[in-house]
């Protein structure tokens, strides 16, 4: 028997022409006995899959103006229904192919033969290879074939719950969220998804109105258990709703329903509950609602009968905004704007204190990585879910965001970097400034401060500072295993297939602490937005897009559950890392070069 080593599964979503996701998924199992993820990369490339969020292994195919969802998960069976594609190496595994594989084979079958890492043969269930022309198209055909073979009715999957159901309304979400209603894809992470993405699609009283109704009105046919149940569930609901999101009860009205409601409910049982969601609601009012530009705001209803004529009409529901919050970089800025932003005086004016090359040799490489991850861990920490909405979701300028904050500050630090190498005028000197960069590389990545990381990089791989080839040759003569180090570093960081080698370095290091590259993570967030309206024309609503919206930001969220381990502050490397530098813009650092390339040839 051919010693299958990996079984891919790929859940599909069929999407009409009417842009309403039906529920019908296949089995697709991709087999072969070596090169699994040679293999897979390769079929990825030639399918022309779409990476919607890549660490969830979901993609995007399109033929025919149908576009599938695909969702690549682990398979230990191969079902009756499966559609398989069994890959093999056209010379190694040619006997395998005509005698033992053909013969294990179910009917829904497609084989692909390789040849020096490309496809060389397709075949769907027959044994005649087909010369390679237009094999991208070819393997898309035969996958809608192998597709449209299948009967979907077959695949369509009982379960109503969150991420299944067909045709869901505000209602529909908010009861299968009380009821628990939940299966292997959305547990524990429901509520926090719900609460997060819910404005896009209901006011903030609206839900507070719901909650209260279900809270009051219970299924008198079921046992006295479920109520205490439920309503102990609801009050967890409406507990971490205010924890979380005090800025929604900005409207008094909202205040005021939970208030009366509070009054008038005798919450003996849940005595605890009762008293930390009173602690919450008696804060003082939250000075505005900041989730008001891109989420629906509160308006007046009146009990709840408005609010169950939700199930009466169409809701209108609006559509994201695609468009990133406009964020200058640091060449962009006048000279006032970056003075005022960075606080820094010139260099040259401080040069007589202590010249950057005396500065670094008195600080440890790893003192330094260390104080740069403080600086990073700090901003990192403020973020909250709703912002990185807030920073996919509003077209608009608006005040300053975590997220936008950090951003300045990775651009801050890749124009410093690579402003410490350009300044230097010796040589010598400038190898110093260049190899230690690439030291904090090297120490970054094991602090798994990966954002930092990528600025750096991207310090050292500036325009400027690819030009200073002798330099660099003089650092790769001195010390070949740091510079091979940090090419092993551009290749962990590198944007091939989506940054798939980042992503599994992500998914290695699910357990401890770390800072991840949020420029990938947040370009996630855009495709996800991008992949699906907000709703259909009946007004119901795509939670599926929501919930894998939701499920992309708590992957980013959890790493700041993780201790970081413990960093005392250093004064001085801070002053130094903020302070005592000079930035120049990418202009001015590349005139810099290109003046000295004309007054000294060649080129150090």
């Amino acid at each position: 028997m051919w010693p299958f080593s990996r079984k891919l599964s790929l859940m599909m979503k069929q999407k009409t022409a009417k842009d309403e996701l039906k529920p019908y998924y296949f089995n697709l199992n991709i087999m072969t006995n070596n090169k699994e993820e040679h293999y897979k990369s390769i079929i990825i490339e030639y399918l022309n899959l779409d990476p919607i969020d890549v660490d969830k292994d979901i993609y995007k195919f399109v033929f025919d103006n149908e576009i599938y969802l695909m969702k690549l998960s682990n398979s230990s069976d191969l079902k009756e229904s499966a559609i398989v594609f069994i890959c093999y190496d056209l010379i190694k595994d040619q006997d395998y192919y005509l005698s033992i594989i053909k013969d294990e084979a179910l009917s829904q079958s497609l084989f692909i033969g390789f040849k020096d890492a490309s496809i060389s043969a397709i075949t769907l269930n027959t044994h005649t290879l087909l010369n390679e022309e237009s094999t991208s198209a070819l393997l898309k055909n035969q996958l809608a074939q192998l597709i449209s073979y299948s009967d979907p009715l077959k695949k369509r999957r009982k379960s109503t719950t969150l991420m299944n159901r067909n045709k869901e309304s505000p209602l529909d979400i908010i009861h299968q969220i009380i009821n628990n209603e939940q299966d292997e894809d959305n547990d524990e992470n429901s509520v926090p998804i719900f609460l997060m993405l819910y404005r896009k699609f209901m006011a903030p009283n609206q839900l507070l109105n719901q909650l209260i109704y279900q809270f009051e009105h219970q299924d008198m046919s079921q046992p006295e258990a479920v109520h205490t149940r439920r309503q102990k569930r609801i009050l967890g609901i409406i507990s971490t709703w205010l924890h979380c999101y005090w800025c929604d009860f900005y409207d008094i009205s909202t205040r005021q329903l939970l208030a009366a409601f509070l009054e008038r409910t005798n919450c003996c049982m849940f005595i605890s509950l009762y008293e930390t969601i009173e602690s919450l609601a008696s804060r003082d009012p939250p000075d505005e609602d900041q989730d008001a530009l891109w989420g629906i705001k509160a308006e007046k209803y009146n009990g709840y009968e408005s609010l169950l004529s939700i199930e009466k009409q169409p809701i209108l529901l609006r559509r994201s905004h695609s468009s990133h919050i406009p964020v200058k970089d640091v060449g962009d800025e006048d000279d006032s704007e970056r003075s005022k932003r960075y606080s820094a005086p010139p260099f040259g004016d401080i040069r007589g204190q202590r010249p950057i090359v005396r500065v670094l040799m008195s600080i440890p490489v790893k003192v330094m990585a260390e104080q740069l991850t403080l600086l990073e861990a700090k901003l990192f920490l403020k973020i909250q879910p709703r912002d990185f909405l807030k920073h996919t979701w509003i077209s608009q300028k608006a005040k300053e965001t975590p997220i936008s904050a950090s951003i300045h500050h990775f651009n801050y630090i890749s124009g410093w970097i690579a402003s410490m190498i350009v300044d230097q005028v010796k040589m010598e000197d400038r190898a110093f400034v260049y190899e230690y960069c690439l030291k904090i590389a090297v120490e970054l990545e094991k602090l798994n401060n990966f954002n930092s990381l990528m600025a750096v990089m991207a310090g050292v791989n500036s325009a400027a500072i690819l030009r200073l080839k002798e330099t660099k040759q003089l650092v790769a003569s001195k010390n070949k295993a740091l510079v091979d180090q940090f090419s092993q570093l551009e290749n962990l960081m590198s944007s091939e297939r989506s940054f798939y080698n980042y992503r599994c370095a992500i998914k290695e290091r699910t357990k401890v602490a770390g800072i991840p590259y949020l420029g990938v993570h947040q370009q996630d967030l855009l495709s996800l937005s991008e992949a699906n309206k907000d709703h259909r024309e009946d007004g119901k609503i795509h939670w599926q897009k929501f919930h894998l919206i939701g499920e992309s930001i708590l992957e980013v969220i959890q790493f700041q559950e993780r201790p970081m381990h413990p960093i005392k502050s250093n004064p001085f490397v801070l002053c130094f890392i903020r302070n005592e530098s000079k930035v120049l813009t990418e202009d001015v650092r590349l005139k810099w070069v290109v003046d000295y390339l004309q007054a000294n040839s060649p080129l150090l």
